[in-house]
């Protein structure tokens, strides 16, 4: 049987081993919690800029509009594109891409304008994706490809 110093050191010494042991199993979950924050939030980047990419590709695919505008481009997008991508959209939580403006290629002044007077063959295209907060940008550019076959290199 121990003594009865003995079992109130034994009680002391868990009690000691739980403090030491408290703080680094909460340092340990709380890294677990971040790395799962950080892990579903590059994710979810990784979502929207997909879903960029395959916009600004099928925006390459579509036709060229002479001085098309950014709702131009938004009502042919849908047009092209929805059949494919609709429910894939709505399950991911990511919004439709969204075409923001069109800069036209002015061949006299070597810059793009962001009026179209006259069109020179080339647009920069702005799309955003947007989903939960996070938005990502991409730009493009699309050319008319019988512009380039007679007057361009």
């Amino acid at each position: 049987m121990p003594a009865r110093g003995q079992s109130g050191a034994g009680l002391i010494e868990v009690l000691v081993g739980i403090l030491v042991m408290m703080p680094m199993t909460l340092a340990a979950v709380s890294g677990m919690q971040f790395a799962t924050r950080t892990s579903a939030a590059n994710v979810h980047r990784q979502e929207l800029e997909l879903t960029l990419t395959t916009a600004t590709e099928d925006l390459k695919a579509m036709p060229y509009l002479q001085c098309g505008t950014p709702e131009e481009y938004q009502k042919l997008y849908g047009e092209w594109s929805a059949p494919l991508t609709t429910k894939l959209r709505s399950e991911e939580g990511v919004a439709a891409p969204e075409f923001t403006s069109v800069s036209y290629w002015a061949r006299g002044k070597g810059a793009y304008a962001e009026s179209c007077g006259g069109d020179d063959g080339a647009q920069m295209i702005v799309v955003q994706v947007t989903g939960d907060g996070v938005t990502v940008t991409g730009t493009m550019v699309k050319r008319d490809e019988n512009a380039r076959v007679g007057n361009s290199g």
